[in-house]
């Protein structure tokens, strides 16, 4: 009896197991049959799911803007406040640090040997989906959320570079109190 192969799970599982080698060896440092060996595939399996290292890339991008949100998400119900949301999503950022290094280094990397035509769009897409995300979920105008964006960013790459500078826990927790007053004084009259 042949075996019944789940092909959503099985490339999702190939995705998580490049976005580990792509955050280990580099994006442009691996080639398919190095994915292939490492994954223990073949590279007819991978060209089957996949139809080039970028086309990995960008599904593994898609994967993960939608595996992040849906799992932030689980931390927040409708019933939360702004503020209370906004505290729960940076609880889910510290927990998940070194993964979100990790996918900082992956993007960067990865638009550093790429032209800009060719991987503009790719990351804009992948960045507009989490800022999007975080307006709606956490209940944010959208320019403070590109704004928490962009300074989450920062931080995740200030961090790796330089791990004894700044405490984490304390940065979060000025920007959280930061954007709760921005909050606070928008929502009140006058």
């Amino acid at each position: 009896m042949p075996k019944i192969v789940d092909h959503d799970q099985h490339r999702e599982e190939l995705l998580n197991s490049c976005f580990t080698l792509f955050a280990t060896k580099g994006f442009a440092d691996v080639t398919i049959r190095e994915i292939a060996d490492e994954l223990g595939v073949s590279t007819g399996t991978l060209y089957h799911y996949f139809h080039s290292k970028q086309g990995i890339l960008e599904q593994m991008f898609q994967m993960v803007n939608v595996r992040d949100v849906n799992q932030a998400l689980t931390m927040m119900d409708e019933s939360l406040s702004k503020i209370e949301r906004l505290k729960r999503f940076l609880v889910f950022v510290r927990e998940r640090r070194e993964y979100f290094q990790n996918l900082l280094l992956i993007t960067i990397e990865y638009f550093r040997h790429r032209t800009m035509d060719d991987a503009g769009d790719v990351l804009q897409d992948f960045a507009d989906f989490y800022r999007r995300a975080m307006a709606e979920n956490i209940q944010l105008p959208q320019e403070l959320a590109d704004f928490l964006f962009i300074y989450l960013n920062g931080l995740m790459y200030h961090v790796r570079l330089f791990p004894r500078s700044v405490e984490i826990d304390d940065q979060l927790r000025l920007i959280e109190n930061m954007i709760e007053c921005m909050i606070t004084s928008s929502s009140k009259p006058g």
